[in-house]
């Protein structure tokens, strides 16, 4: 049957997949349900390992990559600079640390120079 205007008719075909519909697992229902009980249930069923860091050993080699980070975007910056004198343009980053780029240091106080 043509339309008013002698169009054909709106003819939509969905394939079997598309209409089909997804029975969720336990697992998923879980996570769409109850996302934290999840993430607790995983966490605790990770086995726990002899000879890990300590929180205060992690902290200072975190501590420690951060400050070799750094350092490499400090270099990073002067070659940018470099290249930049000799005529090469180069595309920066833009996830570039701002204490590389406008080469600062954060610098903490310690209670005896804070007295002073």
């Amino acid at each position: 049957m043509r339309g008013m205007r002698g169009e054909e008719p709106l003819k939509i075909e969905l394939g079997a997949t598309e209409l089909s519909l997804h029975r969720p697992t336990g697992v998923e229902s879980l996570a769409w349900f109850d996302h934290a009980a999840l993430t607790r249930r995983l966490l605790a069923s990770i086995p726990k390992t002899e000879g890990g860091l300590s929180a205060v050993a992690k902290a200072q080699r975190l501590e420690r990559l951060r400050a070799d980070l750094l350092a490499a975007e400090r270099v990073e910056k002067s070659l940018i600079e470099s290249a930049e004198a000799s005529g090469v343009s180069v595309k920066r980053r833009v996830n570039a640390s701002p204490l590389a780029l406008l080469g600062v240091a954060i610098v903490h106080a310690t209670a005896e120079s804070a007295a002073a």
